[in-house]
């Protein structure tokens, strides 16, 4: 008897949302949901990982690495949040600029013929990457560690992000990058 009024509610409720509009999760909609959460797990825990306990340039690589506006915006919250979570806010702060950038890149150009070539994220990483980790640089007076690490950052970030696309290509159904 029970069951059969919470029955009875779960159906009235399931007709008034669909009279109210309301959306609904579709089965063709779950693979993507399920990639989405995907990205954001593999950037929040890339976003902790660190090389010579100084730089974190993986998650960076791994948001440029996104084909999509979508899988961008999910690795791009996950490595924010990885960040926040795993470091002192100072050391974040430069990876979270270069990771909305990489993501604001990705918007910008995703329509453009240059988007779809393998090199063109890496490259964009890697720059942002360059010009964000300058700046300290010139701050310290251009000694031979820091500029070492400034290179590591760059290439690091460039390399991860041309990797992991490629690693990531048989997921999106393009293996011709």
């Amino acid at each position: 008897m029970i069951g059969d009024g919470l029955r009875q509610r779960l159906s009235e409720m399931k007709l008034e949302s669909a009279a109210r509009g309301d959306i609904r999760l579709r089965s063709a909609d779950i693979p993507r949901l399920a990639e989405w959460l995907v990205r954001f797990a593999i950037a929040f825990i890339l976003s902790g990982s660190q090389i010579f306990g100084l730089i974190s340039p993986f998650a960076v690589g791994f948001t440029a690495a996104a084909t999509s506006v979508a899988g961008g915006v999910a690795s791009l919250i996950g490595a924010v949040t990885g960040y926040l979570l795993t470091g002192p806010i100072f050391w974040s702060i430069p990876y979270i600029s270069v990771a909305i950038i990489v993501t604001t890149a990705i918007v910008v150009f995703r329509d453009t013929q240059v988007f779809r070539t393998s090199w063109f994220m890496p490259l964009a990483a890697g720059f942002i990457m360059a010009c964000i980790s300058f700046v300290p640089i010139l701050r310290s007076g251009w000694n031979l560690p820091d500029a070492a690490m400034m290179a590591t950052d760059t290439i690091l970030a460039g390399g991860c992000a041309y990797f992991y696309k490629i690693a990531l290509s048989p997921w999106s159904g393009r293996f011709n990058l």
